[in-house]
């Protein structure tokens, strides 16, 4: 899979670099996309379409309107992740993937029981 796209914004064709996307946002007919350094844009295409060109692997749709990169979450527990000082809310379903596609490093506890 290619790690970019291109945008049509007005006359330009723009290329998204995946690595730098933070999230993805509906806006009704147009999706805001934000990228690292500042950098925005909001092409005239839905969510859904542009989710196309996001692999599951490294992005994840947390609610109707928002799909995050996995790489760019600081945090999130069971209602919320947070990218910066940004909080973005999850639905149930966006928990289930975060949680299924997110590599999750976990410590096991071994049992406590005395061997007779």
């Amino acid at each position: 899979m290619r790690n970019y796209f291109f945008i049509k914004e007005r006359n330009n064709y723009i290329r998204i670099d995946l690595r730098a996307i933070i999230y993805a946002a509906s806006m009704k007919h147009h999706t805001l996309i934000v990228l690292e350094g500042g950098a925005s844009y909001t092409p005239h295409i839905s969510l859904s379409r542009l989710a196309i060109f996001f692999p599951e692997t490294e992005f994840v749709r947390i609610n109707r309107d928002i799909i995050l990169s996995m790489s760019k979450i600081d945090t999130f527990n069971a209602e919320r992740a947070i990218i910066g000082k940004q909080i973005f809310s999850f639905s149930d379903l966006g928990k289930k993937q975060l949680l299924k596609n997110a590599p999750i490093a976990v410590h096991k506890v071994l049992s406590t029981r005395k061997k007779k």
